[in-house]
């Protein structure tokens, strides 16, 4: 009988099959398999303050994947973007993982 903790792995491999919902970007020169989710990183935040536009995106990640967690303000190339992390957790072997790019108006 499985455990729960793999039962949940076994999900994270369907979850970041590209033939389904996953699909690959290149991230600090690695291509990886992850999940982008705009719509979760809509319902989150509000994109414009003080004058000051931001870009961000969320998605996820296989921690054995991506190998150790970012820290907060930690840059990363996304897709050939200079960009930085604006936040980091782990839950059930993966990463969701917030970055933000910042544009003056």
């Amino acid at each position: 009988m499985s455990t729960f903790k793999e039962i949940l792995k076994q999900d994270n491999s369907t979850l970041f099959n590209e033939d389904e919902f996953s699909s690959e970007h290149r991230i600090d020169g690695r291509s990886l398999s992850i999940i982008i989710d705009n719509d979760k990183l809509e319902q989150m935040k509000n994109k414009n303050f003080d004058g000051i536009s931001t870009e961000e995106i969320l998605y996820y990640v296989k921690a054995d994947d991506f190998g150790e967690l970012p820290t907060v303000d930690a840059p990363q190339k996304f897709d050939g973007r200079f960009m930085s992390v604006k936040s980091a957790i782990e839950t059930d072997g993966m990463y969701e993982i917030i970055l933000y790019q910042n544009r003056g108006e």
